[in-house]
């Protein structure tokens, strides 16, 4: 499956590199994707969750593997791969878990 991340006034989009307030990122705030990419060459769906950094968050990213008979966990980073790019690219940071399962493992995050 494809993971797409979309993103409201960042500074992907000129906006500013931190909020101090709610106004850019409230409710009717226009959303875009910013990222897309299929982290499993098997084809089925996936779970996603964040996980928090110091710096704002990775990505875990649940999906089959192995003929769907297990399942894996990898962490993701995302990089601007220009300064004025308007688009970031996933990084494979590693695996998290891998086990025997039938589907994608059930995620959460903090």
């Amino acid at each position: 499956g494809s993971v797409k991340i979309f993103s409201a006034g960042s500074a992907l989009d000129e906006g500013p590199s931190i909020y101090l307030g709610v106004c850019r990122c409230g409710k009717d705030a226009p959303f875009r994707e910013t990222a897309s990419f299929n982290p499993f060459t098997e084809s089925g769906g996936v779970r996603v969750a964040t996980t928090s950094t110091t710096t704002g968050a990775n990505l875990l990213v649940s999906g089959s593997v192995s003929g769907k008979t297990k399942a894996s966990v990898i962490k993701y980073d995302f990089v601007r791969p220009t300064p004025s790019a308007k688009t970031l690219e996933p990084v494979r940071i590693g695996e998290v878990w891998t086990g025997n399962a039938s589907s994608p493992a059930a995620l959460g995050g903090n």
